[in-house]
């Protein structure tokens, strides 16, 4: 990494600084077993955080927590870039490393009965007076600040609760499960904080916003094939010709009769401004969701024997 001048005395200014109000974390940014890319991220971190006396005393405080989160800035630029820009999130880490990991189990769609009732619980306080099982966002959702505010604490709150979860994944290395299962419930509690502030009318549905949580049915499958092939010491998984037919056979199969499939629109493949794109074709799985989870079940339970494995 090469630094103009006016970096390199920066840095060393910070550096000296580190060694002095810093003990631990100015070890450990000198690490033997710091890489380069690690090293980079934690040094952009450090030089946002010295730009203000709040944000250098909140690195002081926390310096051992920062320490032992050195595989956060060897594997995450993302997580890097939210501390950068939001020192304040700094204390996130120390909070993470004081509290007991939380465990879901690594089943499809099969939660502990404790987890369970903190959904029945939540859901409860969402069907009731339209809030949230958070109850931050619930503050939010409901109290009396302008509307531009609300949405800029709802949007500050839920990249907390994002940043925490990726903060955790490095910190105890906890079964993917959790990691979604957890993604997934911040996503819920600021969509419904956000139907309160916007005034939605109940039973509003969101569609089509894309992955907002990931504890969807297609994600944990393809987790339940890596976690298949990590078991098996395997790396590679190639779809073998015969099911790539079949499974085309039976998503055309169930795209009969709907009239979705029998117009000129995006969702048949058609589009008049592109060459090449005047045929229709069948785009999309239209059948039902318990009829998708069955079929992929079965070939997890068979050892994907529709795949090539090695």
């Amino acid at each position: 990494m090469t630094l103009a001048l006016p970096e390199v005395a920066v840095r060393q200014q910070l550096l000296e600084r580190l060694a002095s109000d810093a003990p631990a974390l100015y070890a450990a940014f000198n690490s033997a077993e710091l890489t380069t890319a690690g090293r980079r991220n934690l040094l952009r971190f450090l030089s946002s955080a010295f730009g203000g006396s709040e944000r250098y005393a909140a690195v002081l405080r926390n310096q051992e927590a920062i320490a032992r989160s050195l595989k956060l800035f060897e594997s995450s630029e993302y997580l890097t870039e939210i501390l950068a820009r939001h020192p304040e999130e700094i204390d996130t880490l120390a909070e993470i490393q004081s509290t007991p990991p939380k465990l879901i189990s690594g089943k499809l769609f099969e939660l502990p009965s404790s987890f369970k009732q903190e959904m029945l619980n939540a859901e409860t306080v969402k069907q009731d007076d339209f809030g949230s099982g958070d109850p931050v966002f619930g503050y939010v959702a409901n109290s009396t600040a302008a509307h531009g505010e609300k949405i800029a604490l709802l949007r500050r709150h839920f990249r907390h609760r994002m940043f925490a979860s990726g903060a955790r994944d490095f910190a105890e290395l906890r079964p993917i499960y959790s990691s979604l299962a957890e993604t997934t419930a911040a996503a819920e509690d600021a969509i419904t904080a956000a139907f309160r502030i916007a005034g939605a009318p109940r039973g509003l549905a969101v569609l089509a916003l894309g992955r907002l949580g990931s504890r969807e049915f297609d994600l944990l499958s393809d987790a339940d094939l890596l976690g298949f092939l990590e078991r098996r010491g395997l790396h590679c998984a190639d779809v073998r010709p015969q099911a790539v037919d079949e499974w085309t056979a039976f998503v055309k199969k169930k795209g009969e009769g709907l009239l979705a499939n029998e117009v000129d629109s995006w969702m048949t493949g058609v589009n008049q401004n592109v060459e090449g794109k005047q045929v229709r074709i069948v785009a999309r799985y239209s059948g039902t969701a318990p009829e998708y989870r069955e079929r992929a079940d079965g070939v997890a339970a068979g050892g994907y024997r529709e795949m090539v494995l090695a």
